[in-house]
């Protein structure tokens, strides 16, 4: 008969899940060993066992292995998912607000693509990930995590209207400004973006940077 592997020890579990948790960036496997010395190789079943409930987030990062902590009531929303979901999440997360390329996530978790479109289709469907489209390369979709907002580069930022340039309030915002320099004289970049601000002719706030 095969041997049963060992049941997880509930205090080396918790002292794992603790130590991790003191790093909001993850600690690599090194750090793990270090603290814990001998005690290391009786790890395998603490790992596995938040593994499996989604407390723990295993990656590499510069070649190490990373151990990153998740929250509880982040776990609670990946409650049901299994490995391949988890990893493919993990690759999403980590592109941040600039998304990620399908052909990316596929290179970066080793799913093949009949599972990694299933995979999406999930995701998406609990509102863990979405798809954009970039002002770059409307045909292609971007990945992210669902809170995500995406970066000016993807969105285009205000000047850019589900995706198009947008022409007409470019040409309203120019001459608004240039009107408004006029019959004040004299202003510097800080008055004009307050006067744009009160004026409300565009409907999301620009910074003095963006109206320069």
């Amino acid at each position: 008969m095969s041997k049963k592997a060992a049941p997880p020890s509930a205090a080396l579990t918790a002292e794992l899940l603790s130590l991790v948790q003191s790093s909001d960036e993850g600690l690599t496997d090194e750090r793990v060993r270090l603290t814990f010395g001998p005690r290391y190789e009786q790890l395998a079943p603490s790992i596995n066992e938040l593994l499996s409930n989604n407390r723990l987030q295993l990656f590499t990062q510069g070649g190490a292995l990373v151990y990153k902590a998740v929250k509880e009531e982040t776990a609670i929303k990946f409650e049901g998912l299994g490995t391949e979901e988890m990893l493919v999440y993990q690759v999403i997360e980590r592109s941040g607000n600039r998304g990620i390329w399908t052909r990316d996530i596929k290179t970066a978790s080793n799913v093949t693509q009949h599972n990694l479109t299933k995979i999406l289709k999930i995701l998406e469907q609990r509102c863990l990930i979405k798809s954009v489209r970039s002002v770059v390369s409307k045909s292609k979709k971007l990945y992210m995590i669902y809170e995500a907002t995406p970066a000016k580069e993807i969105t285009g930022g205000p000047w850019y209207s589900e995706h198009e340039f947008d022409h007409e309030f470019v040409a309203a915002l120019s001459n608004f400004i240039v009107q408004t320099v006029k019959s004040q004289k004299m202003m510097d970049l800080t008055s004009i973006s307050d006067k744009v601000r009160i004026s409300g002719i565009s409907t999301v706030e620009l910074s003095p940077q963006e109206i320069e």
